[in-house]
């Protein structure tokens, strides 16, 4: 008599084949760590990234207490950042935005530069398969970065080498970051990133390549119009950036709130932009209590940077994922549903009762076997993002008397309304522009979904706000 308890067997070898599979040990340079560890290793990435948020670094060598709290990130980003997991690189870049916020501008050059390397040059083939076999979450993989996030990276590399006087890594910092930024499946917005051809300018200036520097005038020009059609280059903050001597000081500021990256969809195979732009707010600065200038907005609008790449070839491996495991549970349902009936069948059928058990006993092993496999597979998308980074970083360009300090005193404004002000102390450099990072999170904030490729439409009317301030403010450039 057929039984179908012969097929059990046969699941039970695809059952430990599946079990065996997706636990393989790794063997490779890395520290290896479960898709588990990884998600607690960003959760404690966003508690400090959270609290440098919260930090006024102005007079920070002469505060103990917030000495005391920077050392307290600093320990806890540290280890992560010095460990060779296949996340180093990320926090390599959280730490060396705390640097940077910290004023120990050498020690996040050398994080930067380090990540720099570990994302161009680090791959694991191993971790790759690993990150798109239906086993494990995509989180395996080396942490490579979003393209407006190794944009990013590379113009702080810019800068840090316009600090240093070397203009020429910092010309090719610039080039590789516009190179990132083409990484877009839209090509309306390749090369969009304006403060990269800014810094670009800047630097070729100093080299004394002035026809190079007005290349760079040009592409900035045409790529801050590609973006926001509602600004418009000519108009005075953008073109102040090029009238005048050269700076030999910036403000760098973090202003904004960032986006984020957070899972969705039945299994987490989704991974949503959580943006929270604020065109309606902008900054104007004076220095020594002089003219009130507005300062250039939207040069590297992180929001609309992060919502313009498009989609990504991980996210098709993602859904396909999701799609198995949807079957297999399922197909396990429909199993389980046989094996319930075959059973009650078979207290009502005397001479057939017992192929109905072997038919209720075989599907119900299946079924769980289905449920098992469906179980197993993981359709995790990677949230991991650059935590620290701004919504928008603003760059004022300032030229001070040489071997001067100066007070830069800034506003934030929400439409007309000033929210918030700061005062900086700002030191020229002597044989180089000299770079000042701060804070500037006048605002709490609660993210929005924005569609990827929907958001650029609402980000022209509402950056239109900041045209119209033109009406009521006027302006002065330095000749």
């Amino acid at each position: 008599m057929y039984c179908p308890f012969r097929k059990v067997g046969a699941w039970a070898a695809l059952l430990s084949m599946v079990l065996s599979t997706g636990c393989a040990s790794y063997e490779g340079p890395f520290v290896h760590k479960t898709e588990q560890e990884l998600d607690i290793m960003e959760a404690e990435a966003a508690q400090v990234a959270s609290k440098s948020r919260d930090m006024k670094i102005e007079n920070t060598a002469s505060n103990a207490e917030m000495q005391v709290v920077v050392a307290s990130m600093e320990e806890r980003l540290r280890p992560m950042a010095e460990e060779p997991t296949v996340s180093q690189p990320l926090y390599q870049m959280e730490l060396a935005t705390l640097e940077l916020l910290k004023g120990d501008h050498a020690q996040a050059h050398d994080l930067l530069m380090k990540a720099r390397n570990h994302i161009e040059l680090l791959f694991d083939p191993q971790l790759e398969e690993r990150a798109v076999s239906i086993w494990h979450g995509e989180n395996n993989k080396v942490f490579k970065g979003e393209p407006h996030e190794r944009a990013t990276m590379y113009a702080l590399l810019a800068l840090s080498f316009i600090e240093q006087g070397n203009y020429e890594d910092a010309e090719r910092c610039v080039k590789n970051g516009l190179f990132a930024d083409a990484s877009n499946e839209d090509e309306t917005y390749v090369a969009d990133y304006a403060l990269l051809h800014y810094l670009g300018y800047v630097s070729a200036m100093y080299r004394g390549e002035v026809a190079q520097a007005e290349e760079y005038k040009r592409e900035f020009e045409a790529a801050f119009n590609r973006k926001m059609p509602a600004l418009n280059a000519q108009m005075t903050p953008y073109q102040a950036l090029f009238k005048g001597p050269l700076p030999n000081a910036f403000l760098a500021m973090f202003s904004k709130y960032p986006p984020t990256y957070e899972r969705a969809g039945s299994y987490e195979e989704e991974r949503l932009l959580i943006s929270n732009p604020s065109y309606s707010q902008y900054i104007t600065y004076a220095v020594d209590g002089g003219t009130e200038y507005e300062a250039p907005m939207c040069l590297a609008d992180i929001h609309f940077q992060a919502s313009t790449r498009g989609g990504r070839e991980m996210d098709g491996v993602l859904r396909n994922k999701a799609t198995i495991k949807k079957g297999m549970e399922a197909s396990g349902n429909v199993l389980l549903i046989i094996a319930v009936g075959s059973f009650v069948a078979a207290g009502h059928a005397r001479d057939a009762a017992l192929p109905l058990l072997c038919i209720s006993g075989a599907t119900f092993l299946a079924g769980i076997s289905f449920h098992a496999i469906g179980a197993l597979i993981n359709s995790q998308a990677d949230v991991r993002y650059w935590k620290s980074l701004p919504g928008e970083f603003v760059l004022i360009p300032l030229h001070l008397p040489e071997g001067k300090s100066a007070n830069v005193k800034t506003w934030t404004y929400h439409l007309y309304d000033r929210i918030g002000d700061s005062t900086y102390t700002v030191t020229p450099g002597v044989t180089a522009p000299s770079v000042k990072y701060v804070n500037n999170y006048p605002l709490e904030y609660g993210g929005a979904i924005t569609p990827r490729l929907d958001q650029d439409k609402d980000t022209q009317r509402a950056a239109g706000t900041i045209g119209d301030m033109k009406t009521w403010m006027k302006y002065e450039v330095t000749e």
